[in-house]
């Protein structure tokens, strides 16, 4: 039984990808950006009904310019966690993840749509998902969807429960009482 997974973090510069891990981890919020280089790889461990979890998750940059070997990264992930907000660049984002399908076209794929504590964040998904080109753009390919608040922590957990659903084929999985902690 394989227990442990890739797991890239993906998307545009300053839409949460570091803060989102960074709250699962530690359970803070840090407001102040601070752009990533290259790549950090930090083990989470999931634990679960059916046992222990590990979620390598490499957090990518998003500024080109820290982008580094960004598709050497995505080599043999198993999923990706794709972060978008109202200002963030959807054409790179969408190229980043057809690049990191072209690489590894079996892999899951979830959505976050970040900063849902922001109304503007909320409105704009609300009103893109009345259209029909909107939703399906929002819910392409029938990948997870999910919108997710750092700040509050709304839906936080969903995008690895979504993941670990997908890559065990265990639908009934749910997190323990001990949702989540770091393996250092």
């Amino acid at each position: 039984m394989n227990n442990s997974y890739k797991v890239i973090l993906i998307g545009d510069k300053k839409t949460g990808k570091t803060a989102y891990l960074d709250n699962i981890r530690y359970s803070t919020y840090n407001n102040e950006y601070i752009p990533t280089m290259g790549v950090n790889v930090h083990p989470i461990s999931l634990n679960t009904n059916y046992g222990e979890y590990i979620f390598k998750i490499w957090d990518t940059a998003g500024d080109d310019k820290y982008g580094g070997m960004r598709e050497g990264y995505y080599i043999e992930a198993d999923a990706c966690i794709v972060f978008y907000t109202e200002n963030s660049d959807h054409v790179k984002t969408d190229k980043l993840l057809k690049k990191f399908l072209e690489i590894n076209p079996d892999a899951e794929v979830v959505i976050v749509w970040s900063k849902y504590d922001q109304e503007n964040e909320r409105n704009y998904i609300e009103n893109m998902s009345y259209t029909p080109a909107g939703y399906k753009y929002i819910r392409r390919n029938n990948y997870g969807c999910f919108q997710v608040s750092v700040l509050s922590r709304f839906n936080l957990f969903e995008p690895e429960k979504y993941l670990l659903r997908k890559l065990t084929k265990k639908v009934d999985l749910y997190f323990g009482d001990h949702i989540m902690s770091s393996k250092l």
